[in-house]
């Protein structure tokens, strides 16, 4: 009887003792507590009865918040999840997402397979601090992963940095041309598509089954590149990027001190369960999707380090140009953050858009513009996505010839 009084009203935190285990096992770090927690109150985890409590219904199709947050109503489930894995406890967050995976599959939350869940993640980078980088760009990969993000988009360069957060500090190479107050010669810090962080970033893809856009400072012979390796649940030791993509127009602005173009999108996409999707970084908006043009893509991974009003740009802009253009397939950019406010504005406003340049999703950023944030968004795969021509290369040529530091047009018609 007791049980089903609680199934009928609201429970408070001194009807539920088990869940103070749960945060105990965080603070702790301790998989065994939260897995006593399980095995100590099990009548007190009734999925349906919570999921009923919530919806006053039994439809399969409702449950999915509460599902994928525990079957709980308050401070638990996904709050517990973001707890640990913001603070570093990696076991104690382990062992509460094996317990979410144990949930019956009758009451497994039914994701139609026509959608997918992407993360556009807002982070900020410190310049050359790439162990710090990649700590903090995997505790958001995890945390959106837990969301049920099976795509992720990193910022530009943001395992490496792109400039510092004050935007005095750039990276610089001898003999090249330098317009910022100190450079940072980028040798020890540039690495190979197959090297330490692309591995990382491949074992969490792997770990978490979803697909990563790992952006970085690279190096090839004697040459520097702003690139892209997109991993995944395919990747292999022997074969880690799925894609591979080199910035084809450098910002001339700051990267001018460093970076060399990179030749087209040969290697530059891959079909995904959910549709093709092709690399592309942030000044490149202005010729790449010329380039990908024939492709037949479904989706364009679009890491940014912008410098200017994202409000402007990516929330009215950019949409409209898209729009002009008629670019065919969904674009998923996720902008670089920074820590606490600046006086410059490029920070923030990741975006997403739909085919016809349709925006469908702009960073909210509750603290600050230009803050930390997870954009996360659900869309059609390319089977059933909405079909609007092909790209009109007229228009978006008007768009983009005219654009200082692009030459895609002029070099096409030479």
């Amino acid at each position: 009887m007791a049980h089903e009084d609680c199934a009928i009203r609201r429970a408070g935190p001194a009807d539920r003792p088990w869940e103070y285990q749960l945060l105990d096992a965080i603070s702790k770090d301790s998989p065994h507590l939260v897995n006593l927690a399980l095995d100590s109150h099990p009548s007190d985890i009734n999925w349906h009865v919570r999921i009923c409590e919530q919806y006053a219904s039994d439809e399969p199709d409702a449950v999915h918040y509460l599902v994928s947050s525990w079957g709980l109503e308050w401070q638990t489930g996904h709050t517990l999840l973001e707890t640990a894995l913001l603070n570093g406890k990696n076991r104690a967050a382990a062992a509460i997402q094996h317990a979410q995976n144990s949930i019956p599959a009758q009451l497994q939350p039914r994701i139609p397979k026509s959608t997918v869940k992407v993360a556009l993640i807002q982070s900020a980078s410190d310049l050359g601090a790439v162990h710090r980088n990649l700590d903090r760009l995997e505790r958001s990969v995890r945390t959106a992963a837990a969301r049920g993000a099976k795509i992720m988009v990193l910022p530009e360069t943001a395992v490496t940095g792109y400039l510092s957060q004050d935007l005095q500090t750039n990276w610089g190479v001898k003999g090249r041309p330098q317009n910022f107050p100190r450079a940072l010669d980028p040798t020890e810090y540039a690495e190979s598509r197959d090297g330490d962080s692309v591995r990382r970033m491949a074992s969490v893809a792997q770990e978490l089954g979803v697909y990563i856009t790992v952006p970085y400072l690279e190096k090839e012979d004697s040459q520097f590149f702003n690139s892209i390796t997109l991993v995944g649940p395919e990747s292999t030791p022997d074969k880690l990027a799925l894609a591979h993509y080199q910035k084809n127009c450098p910002w001339p602005h700051p990267e001018k001190s460093w970076a060399s173009p990179g030749v087209g999108v040969d290697e530059s996409t891959f079909d995904t369960p959910y549709g093709r999707v092709g690399l592309a970084i942030c000044f490149d908006i202005h010729s790449i999707l010329a380039k990908y043009a024939d492709s037949e893509l479904w989706a364009l991974l679009y890491p940014i380090a912008w410098v200017g009003d994202t409000g402007e740009w990516f929330a009215s802009q950019l949409p409209d140009r898209l729009a002009e253009g008629n670019c065919p397939h969904y674009i998923l950019g996720a902008n670089w953050a920074t820590v606490a406010p600046q006086s410059w504005k490029g920070a923030g406003g990741s975006s997403a858009y739909g085919p016809g340049g349709q925006l469908l999703a702009h960073a909210s950023e509750p603290r600050f513009r230009g803050c930390e944030e997870i954009v996360m968004l659900e869309i059609p795969t390319a089977d059933v996505m909405p079909k609007i021509g092909v790209l009109d290369k007229a228009k978006y040529r008007e768009w983009t010839s005219s654009q200082i530091g692009t030459d895609y047009w002029q070099v096409k018609c030479q």
